[in-house]
């Protein structure tokens, strides 16, 4: 005889399959005559929106340490290239080419970018892992680390790294031999 109550063993099930495509798994039960107690359902849109909700607050604190990131490493190569007007500007007047002087701004923020990098990578995979440990035990990883993952990392990375050198090289450029050595600062 088909049990059409599913609930128990629903909820083994979704604990096996450690909350991975649990919506299909619940539209299955449905097209197939099962029945589904009202309360776990319920619970289990509810944890759903919480996730979405979460989701969504971690975005937001997402977005807004990416344009803090940009403003300090901008905020830095910028003080950088302003206190170096006159060893630019004495570059530049025994003949180092503007590209050379950018390459050297360039590789400064590529290697503060680098490090960051890695120091990301680090945190957020030891963190990630004791995060998941500890929430996601028994129902699902909430932190999944991989090369998509990694690829996003580097990529905000070289990013991040990118805008925050374009005033500065701006300003490199435009910068006269005579008028940087001159200048106070």
């Amino acid at each position: 005889e088909i049990v059409k109550d599913f609930s128990l063993k629903a909820t083994g099930a979704f604990i096996q399959l450690n909350g991975r495509n649990i919506l299909n798994i619940v539209k299955d039960v449905y097209n197939n005559g099962y029945v589904i107690y009202e309360s776990f359902a319920s619970d289990y849109e509810n944890i759903k929106e919480i996730f979405v909700l979460l989701g969504s607050i971690l975005a937001g604190i997402n977005n807004v340490i990416f344009i803090l990131a940009i403003i300090l490493l901008f905020s830095f190569i910028h003080s950088s290239v302003k206190n170096n007007v006159r060893q630019i500007g004495i570059l530049r007047a025994i003949g180092a080419n503007v590209i050379d002087i950018i390459k050297i701004y360039v590789i400064e923020a590529l290697i503060i970018g680098i490090a960051s990098l890695l120091f990301s990578l680090i945190i957020y995979g030891v963190g990630g892992y004791l995060i998941n440990l500890v929430i996601g035990e028994t129902y699902l990883s909430i932190f999944t680390f991989g090369f998509s993952t990694v690829m996003k990392m580097v990529s905000s990375t070289l990013i991040v790294v990118g805008l925050s050198l374009i005033i500065p090289i701006i300003k490199i450029t435009r910068m006269h031999p005579v008028d940087a050595i001159r200048s106070d600062k």
